[in-house]
């Protein structure tokens, strides 16, 4: 568990029950995991049913995302993993994901909690996670001119160092290597071993 510099703030990560705690727009949303089900409009009910199933099913023994949370409420989350959890990123024009990278599926902080640095300490979580798990970077679809997007918009990613792998005239496909390899030993990128700056108003979160 880790909290934010001058604030109560504290980073967990993610967990089946968080599921119950999400925002109305992700509670249940099984959009990424499980597109066919998701595109019968399954029940608010069902689908957080198969959102906590599946989270308590391919979380053990690896994290999926991290929680941000002040006070016991939930503040911001994202969530992400291998690309191969998420067949939905095969309906993308931008895709393929790569194979050396881990991908990011959902960023959203809630409405009363951006310009805190939420979303920035989220991605520097998601970045300590893929370098302790091998990734060489992370890749993650982002929208242009608009946040209407599960892991938000491509101006968050663009200040957060990633770049974009493959073009597209809405949902491109952002990158940031994180990480080398010398030899047997993995090192992390110069921008994923800096610590982060002081957050401003202008980050999403």
């Amino acid at each position: 568990m880790e909290a934010l510099a001058g604030h109560g703030i504290r980073f967990e990560d993610l967990h089946p029950q968080d599921a119950r705690d999400m925002f109305a727009l992700c509670q249940g949303c099984v959009y990424w995991e499980m597109p066919r089900q998701f595109a019968t409009r399954p029940s608010f009910g069902e689908m957080l049913r198969m959102k906590t199933e599946w989270l308590a099913r391919h979380s053990r023994g690896r994290i999926l995302g991290k929680v941000a949370r002040e006070n016991g409420g939930l503040l911001a989350f994202t969530q992400f993993g291998p690309p191969e959890l998420y067949p939905q990123r095969l309906t993308y024009d931008a895709g393929p994901v790569s194979e050396d990278a881990m991908l990011i599926t959902c960023l959203f902080v809630g409405h009363h909690s951006r310009g805190r640095g939420l979303a920035t300490e989220l991605l520097r979580l998601a970045e300590e996670t893929a370098v302790r798990t091998g990734y060489r970077a992370l890749e993650v679809f982002a929208r242009r001119n608009s946040s209407n997007n599960p892991a938000g918009p491509i101006e968050l990613y663009l200040r957060s160092g990633f770049e974009v792998l493959r073009d597209d005239e809405v949902l491109p496909l952002m990158r940031k290597e994180v990480a080398r390899r010398e030899g047997p030993v993995l090192v992390m990128a110069a921008s994923a071993a800096v610590p982060t700056s002081p957050r401003t108003p202008q980050d999403r979160a």
